[in-house]
């Protein structure tokens, strides 16, 4: 395998537009407003992300982690708005906006490797964009935060950002009533309406 890694989680924002309440997918091929790597995933209210993408917004966070030692284990994910986290692509749970956000999973860890997961959180309110991630080994009581240097990331050097709102996946298709967005310079639009 070819790919690079650096330590920490990606976290990549997209400002989002309309009304909400469970994580959207996304429409292919668009830059995030907001990419930066953090070393864990245990966020507050006061991020940066919440300064520079105002409103709606859709915090995507793809990483592999480390949990050190074979064994099974309990993974919880907790935190405001709506809320899906994804194991090796699978979804292994989803809140909305109206329900507790708080996702739990279990993973088995068959070797010293990472695990991947990817981690989405639908951000309607700034007050309440907090975001945990923790584990336990199964059959024990306490909670415990992934330590920094547990995750890793594909290496970006380049962490491009573009301003804007960004497009949901299927929501736009032929005489859906939507002005067109845009077009080529050369071009004019015109309003047809059947007679």
């Amino acid at each position: 395998n070819d790919t690079e890694f650096e330590p920490g989680v990606a976290v990549q924002v997209y400002h989002l537009e309309g009304e909400l309440i469970r994580v959207p997918r996304l429409a292919g091929n668009q830059t995030p407003n907001f990419d930066q790597v953090f070393p864990t995933i245990d966020f507050g209210s006061d991020e940066p992300w919440l300064a520079e993408v105002p409103g709606l917004k859709l915090v995507h966070l793809p990483f592999q982690v480390f949990f050190g030692e074979p064994g099974r284990y309990d993974v919880r994910l907790t935190g405001g708005g709506a809320l899906r986290l994804r194991v090796w692509g699978g979804v292994r749970g989803e809140t909305t906006i109206e329900e507790p956000g708080e996702i739990t999973t279990a993973v088995n860890v068959t070797g010293k490797g990472p695990v991947g997961m990817w981690v989405d959180q639908l951000v309607v309110d700034d007050a309440d964009a907090s975001l945990k991630l923790e584990f336990r080994r199964q059959g024990t009581q306490d909670w415990a935060a992934f330590a920094d240097g547990s995750f890793r990331t594909i290496a970006d050097p380049t962490r491009v950002t573009a301003p804007g709102p960004k497009r949901l996946a299927n929501s736009r298709a032929p005489g859906d009533g939507n002005p067109v967005a845009g077009l080529h310079p050369s071009y004019d639009i015109a309003t047809i309406r059947p007679p």
